[in-house]
């Protein structure tokens, strides 16, 4: 996994964008979903032309995903006012990934740009009380679903989580 901080942002214009991000994710256009709890929207989807997708994701405070991966590779694009914990592991898909992983930590009031690899653990965590989140637009590469069969909740569908 790879992380890059483009450059640091104004407190106030970012905690501006968390609340119109929030108020946004609420338009009915967007079937906004729950992904692991949080709000998450396909907003592009794939098609004839393109099998990528795009997406919105917004983590509150206090947001802790599961370990999972996807079938395709993830970029992200990633601005916050809260710390935002990236746990990450190379392990083999059907293999424990904690005994092997790192920690990745976005620095709040940043812009910062991730790229999570195909089949490559990992998990958000953001456990700061003190603010309101991090929001994130990430490009899917092909899930390799067929068009027919896309629906909103496209994240969950080709998800694999890890259980213990």
């Amino acid at each position: 996994m790879e992380s890059i901080k483009l450059f640091d942002l104004d407190h106030s214009q970012t905690k501006n964008l968390l609340a119109r991000a929030r108020e946004a994710d609420k338009q009915p256009s967007w079937h906004t979903v729950a992904f692991e709890g949080y709000p998450t929207a396909m907003l592009l989807k794939p098609c004839e032309a393109d099998s990528g997708s795009f997406h919105y994701m917004f983590f509150p405070p206090t947001a802790a995903q599961r370990f999972h991966y996807h079938p395709s590779v993830r970029y992200l694009l990633i601005a916050s006012d809260v710390p935002v914990k990236v746990q990450h592991s190379s392990a083999v898909t059907d293999t424990d990934p904690r005994p092997t992983s790192q920690w990745i930590t976005l620095s709040p009031y940043s812009l910062n740009v991730a790229r999570i690899p195909t089949h490559y653990w990992h998990r958000f965590v953001t456990d700061d009380e003190t603010g309101t989140g991090a929001v994130a637009f990430s490009i899917h590469g092909d899930d390799g679903i067929p068009l027919d069969a896309i629906g909103d909740h496209l994240m969950t569908e080709v998800t694999v989580f890890f259980t213990e």
